[in-house]
């Protein structure tokens, strides 16, 4: 009896220890007022106007319409759909689009090298525009992401990869995607993976803080990753299963032989 009473007094401790508090798992703490009442109209105003960057790998539709049909199925020929072989069947890959090379330079017909690094997709509808004037009558140009996806992974209830088709989401939307995190998922340091000037940078949110929602960390770029740590509750849980599981082990023996041995 004495047994059974330690066990469930373990088990107590156990779950105990790894109770999460609302505090833990609240977004945007901060009490409202007129502070945060400008903080989320400046946010939206930015959204608005938000367009993400260009770098090097990126694949960009770049479509062009003039009064000459030869010439823009000249230069919108990339974007011809091509058959490709697979075991037991053929799939179709349309747009594949233009890559950016490392030097942030696309190759064009008609205007060959580029430069696009750094650019949004406005400045370069605006860029090709003005050039193509030169060899077609009343250019219309398109330009678009074609590999606009973000990854998101860790506490999450559905993790993995996300395309994004109207080429603008914010980090809150991205974390919708997945179903948001879990109760054990860390809000207080949700890591964000992303490439910059050839090298991946990590930067640290706070999502319990209204401060995101002024951060340009919000608005995501091409090719992001989020990554959410397991908090210290998730971890804590673990931790005493691991520790408790050879002791409840260790009483099931016991009140095993006591029980053959008074049988």
């Amino acid at each position: 009896m004495k047994l059974n009473n330690r066990l469930w007094l373990l088990l107590f401790v156990m779950f105990f220890t790894s109770c999460i508090t609302r505090k833990q798992i609240t977004y945007f703490q901060d009490s409202p007022g007129s502070d945060t009442a400008k903080v989320v109209t400046n946010s939206g105003l930015r959204t608005a106007l938000y367009e993400p960057t260009i770098k090097p790998g990126d694949i960009l539709n770049i479509t062009v319409m003039s009064l000459s049909p030869e010439t823009n199925q000249l230069i919108n020929y990339p974007f011809i759909n091509q058959s490709i072989s697979a075991p037991e069947k053929t799939l179709t890959q349309s747009t594949p689009g233009f890559l950016v090379d490392n030097e942030g330079n696309v190759q064009v017909p008609m205007l060959g090298n580029v430069k696009v690094d750094g650019l949004t997709p406005s400045q370069i509808r605006k860029q090709l525009t003005e050039q193509l004037q030169k060899y077609l009558q009343s250019p219309t140009v398109s330009v678009r992401f074609s590999n606009f996806k973000i990854t998101i992974l860790g506490d999450v209830a559905r993790p993995g990869v996300y395309p994004v088709p109207n080429e603008r989401i914010t980090l809150m939307e991205a974390l919708g995607l997945a179903g948001d995190l879990t109760v054990f998922g860390e809000r207080r340091e949700v890591k964000l993976i992303r490439e910059e000037n050839g090298k991946n940078q990590i930067y640290y949110i706070d999502l319990t803080s209204k401060d995101i929602l002024n951060s340009p960390l919000m608005y995501l770029q091409p090719n992001d990753v989020i990554y959410v740590n397991p908090n210290g509750g998730k971890a804590a849980n673990a931790d005493n299963i691991y520790r408790i599981l050879p002791i409840v082990i260790s009483g099931i023996n016991v009140l095993t032989l006591l029980f053959l041995y008074l049988r």
